[in-house]
């Protein structure tokens, strides 16, 4: 079959080649992948500045339907329409798997980085971690399940937005988009979304922003403390991954406020910890997802409460992938979807 693959570290070093079909085991099931999303972290990975276990298939956001399951699995049926958690391998054993939090497993291997995933026409995944699809949620939506469960998990499981709340978005890309709508649905009361790409601005106030900032036009940080008359947002949830992005967070929460970081930053960022300090002001990560926020995701895009739909805005066979990592990495896409060939 063909598949995207990392053949080395470093930059570039990705091409489609021909790979065996995966064969699976007891506990597993062949998914034959429908819809396969560009993420972020895929654009890290071509670039080099994201570490993998090469050579591997590149893809971790897909859905699909069953093709084949081990003797083991039993909750499951061949043809059933599916999207999997990214968390490929987790150890079962330490604290944080024995607690529920299995996405800071320290042995955890997601796809596409540390196992074959989903930029191919198959992938192997352990039953335990699918999720059925709505009826009225497509392959290429349902491929937006993960963006969509690591959102929830910033927004719901780890930020404090109370009903009213002042909220920034850094970096309306399709983290940011989604983002937005959770704030929303929230009852934040008003939402500012940050980011230097005119399309994905205008599609951030589509989806609920209340006020969109260019930085090319005008400082961020003056603009939201003109509209928060001095004080600052409660909330800031940084989904750039860009050093400006983290600094600007600083500078336009209010006191006492939070800082959700989503965003990966591809080196070092010096912080004014002083200025947190003074202010009192909660800094936090939040990495990835656990079961509940995929359910949460898939439940909120069937009642049409999350509109990932709207996000694609690219449609590409996997064999022009190139095409769909350059779009993303201008930013003349918001979402581009792959679809394998045969």
């Amino acid at each position: 079959m063909k598949a995207l693959v990392k053949y080395a570290q470093g930059g570039g070093n990705m091409e489609i080649r021909e790979v065996p079909i995966p064969r699976i085991g007891e506990d597993e099931v062949l998914i034959e992948v429908k819809s396969a999303g560009i993420c972020g972290t895929d654009l890290h990975i071509q670039e080099g500045t994201f570490p993998v276990d090469a050579p591997v298939t590149v893809g971790h956001e897909f859905s699909g339907v069953i093709a084949q399951k081990g003797g083991e699995v039993t909750r499951w049926s061949i043809g059933e329409r599916v999207t999997s958690e990214t968390h490929a391998y987790t150890c079962g054993e330490c604290y944080y798997c024995r607690i529920g939090r299995y996405n800071q497993c320290p042995h955890r291997k997601g796809f596409g980085y540390g196992l074959d995933g989903g930029f191919a026409r198959y992938v192997r995944a352990k039953a335990r971690l699918l999720h059925r699809l709505p009826d009225n949620v497509s392959f290429d939506e349902a491929a937006l399940s993960s963006p969509s469960a690591d959102m929830i998990h910033a927004v719901i499981c780890n930020t404090d937005i109370e009903p009213l709340s002042g909220v920034a978005v850094i970096g309306p890309g399709p983290m940011g988009l989604i983002g937005v709508q959770l704030a929303k649905l929230r009852k934040a009361d008003k939402i500012f979304a940050i980011g230097r790409s005119p399309m994905r601005l205008e599609k951030a106030a589509e989806l609920g922003a209340d006020i969109t900032i260019n930085p090319s036009d005008e400082n961020p940080v003056e603009r939201i403390l003109k509209e928060t008359s001095g004080e600052g947002v409660d909330v800031v949830l940084e989904c750039s991954g860009s050093e400006a992005g983290a600094q600007q967070a600083v500078e336009m929460v209010r006191r006492l406020g939070q800082i959700t970081l989503v965003g990966i930053q591809s080196g070092q960022v010096p912080l004014d910890l002083n200025r947190i300090l003074f202010k009192e002001a909660t800094v936090k990560g939040s990495a990835s997802n656990t079961w509940i926020d995929w359910e949460r995701a898939l439940k909120l895009m069937s009642r049409r409460e999350l509109r990932s739909d709207l996000l694609i805005t690219h449609r590409l066979p996997l064999g022009d992938w190139e095409e769909g990592f350059r779009l993303a990495r201008e930013r003349k896409a918001i979402k581009v979807i792959l679809h394998p060939e045969d």
